[in-house]
């Protein structure tokens, strides 16, 4: 009897070590996770500085930082949602620059085009997919307040830097409640913390609200000709870049002549050329040049993807995940929609800018 006491004894001791081992171990992983996002943050600034010191996007790096799961980093208190999210590439048009120098050329080739200055917006784990008008209207933002008299115009909205993801949420309400797009307020009612995809009015309603003109152009196919849409989105394109390049000002903005250095090889002036809002169904990208042939059936554009991680969109360039022509399937959709800056970017006056409200619509 004393030796089955004894026994269980030992039993409820072991059965206590047991437990009080799980719960350090327990204890120690949760330790261990808070070191590691520590550490993680660290290499996240480390390698921030190692990018910045060599001139290539942060994102570039992505493999070389070890991988912990958004949700670990979020609960930690060390990175909310949204720093997980805004992966940024700046200056991403210098890289692409870089990349395409070298590049062959084929015959019939004759210029090649490229926005200002602006960084790259890849959608991330918070995002699920519906971000991506955001990120794209990040990319724009980005190129508007890369331009000084463009940032000049923003601050007067409280527009500083590049708005988060919920601030363009916010922007956007505040534009539908001072009359642009109705049809969109009625439609989606709220967007603060909400999940709901935007396009083409919300961008556009958003720009105008912060009196900038902007506008819509659709391009769609007909039931004659399938590849209708696709071939006036291209000359539009086309003429987009070579106007304003050989321009080299956005009125108001920028005087004197000039030619954006991939034209004439000699940048005679900075030319402001913003890049482009691209929607087509499903989906948002953002347009960020063009590369002109003689044989405009040749003609392809610089698109980037924010659903792509930019290091990815790299090694596949080649694969034209970034230069799209005709007949790419990246490029086989029914319609598409643009929102593009007017060269003339601000109203006239408050008049032109009551007016702009009830023709937030596709031309």
């Amino acid at each position: 009897m004393a030796a089955v006491e004894v026994s269980r004894q030992e039993g409820k001791e072991e059965g206590e070590s047991k437990a009080e081992v799980q719960e350090v171990s327990e204890l120690g992983v949760q330790e261990h996770v808070m070191a590691e996002a520590k550490l993680l943050r660290d290499d996240e600034v480390m390698a921030r500085k190692l990018a910045k010191n060599i001139g290539i996007g942060f994102s570039q790096l992505d493999d070389e930082i070890p991988v912990i799961p958004p949700e670990v980093l979020a609960e930690t208190g060390l990175l909310t949602h949204e720093e997980v999210a805004d992966v940024r590439t700046q200056d991403i048009g210098a890289t692409l620059k870089r990349v395409f120098k070298h590049r062959k050329t084929y015959s019939g080739h004759k210029k090649r085009h490229f926005s200002s200055r602006l960084d790259f917006y890849r959608s991330g784990n918070y995002g699920h997919g519906w971000d991506c008008g955001y990120k794209n209207l990040q990319m724009m933002f980005s190129s508007l307040l890369a331009n000084p008299q463009m940032a000049k115009h923003l601050k007067q909205f409280g527009i500083h830097e590049v708005p988060t993801v919920p601030e363009l949420q916010g922007r956007i309400e505040t534009a539908w409640k001072e009359g642009f797009d109705e049809e969109g307020q009625q439609e989606l009612q709220h967007l603060l913390d909400e999940t709901k995809w935007i396009g083409p009015m919300e961008v556009c309603a958003l720009l105008r609200s912060l009196h900038i003109r902007s506008n819509i152009r659709d391009f769609s196919n007909t039931v004659e000709n399938r590849r209708l849409g696709i071939d006036k989105l291209m000359s539009w394109v086309t003429e987009y870049y070579g106007t304003r390049c050989a321009q080299g000002k956005i009125a108001g903005l920028i005087k004197g002549p000039g030619m954006c250095p991939n034209c004439s090889g000699v940048q005679k002036s900075k030319s402001f050329i913003p890049p482009i809002f691209m929607q087509h169904p499903g989906h948002s990208r953002t347009i960020v040049g063009v590369d002109v042939f003689s044989n405009a059936l040749n003609t392809r554009v610089f698109v980037l993807d924010p659903s792509l991680k930019f290091g990815e969109t790299l090694k596949r360039v080649n694969l034209e995940e970034v230069l799209l022509g005709r007949g790419s399937p990246n490029l086989g959709h029914l319609s598409y929609q643009i929102v593009y800056i007017e060269t003339n970017p601000f109203f006239k006056d408050e008049q032109h800018w009551e007016q702009s409200k009830s023709v937030v619509k596709a031309c």
